[in-house]
């Protein structure tokens, strides 16, 4: 039995960035820099915007836009609780205000990396 090796991903510039992001999205959601959780957030959220995007083989850029792209989808993957429908409720409770986030995480933030996608076309 052979066994595949893992791809291997290009992250590009934005590796030198990564501290910076991870104290900022530390700072907006109030947690230390240092736990782990927050840390996978961080990298997860660069990972997915690499695969999303094709950038395997280029890494991602650190310009203002893609890192601020990636603060704001790092806090929602450390802050995403688990709802089906992307909705929070209470019962019997009518102090709660519900918050509502999107179904699916990367909707809301794709358009700050819609910069970084590839399109090939006849003009």
């Amino acid at each position: 039995m052979s066994v595949i090796p893992p791809a291997v991903i290009e992250i590009g510039p934005i590796g030198t960035r990564l501290p910076e992001i991870a104290a900022r999205v530390a700072t907006n959601v109030h947690a230390a820099t240092a736990d782990d959780w927050l840390q996978r957030a961080v990298n997860a959220a660069v990972e997915y915007v690499i695969n999303k995007e094709g950038r395997s083989t280029v890494g991602l850029p650190d310009d203002a836009r893609t890192i601020t792209g990636l603060v704001v989808f790092a806090e929602r993957m450390y802050l995403n609780a688990d709802s089906p429908n992307g909705a929070q409720v209470a019962v019997a409770d009518a102090g709660f205000a519900p918050i509502f986030q999107p179904e699916h995480l990367y909707k809301g933030v794709r358009h700050y990396f819609s910069h970084l996608t590839m399109e090939f076309g006849v003009a």
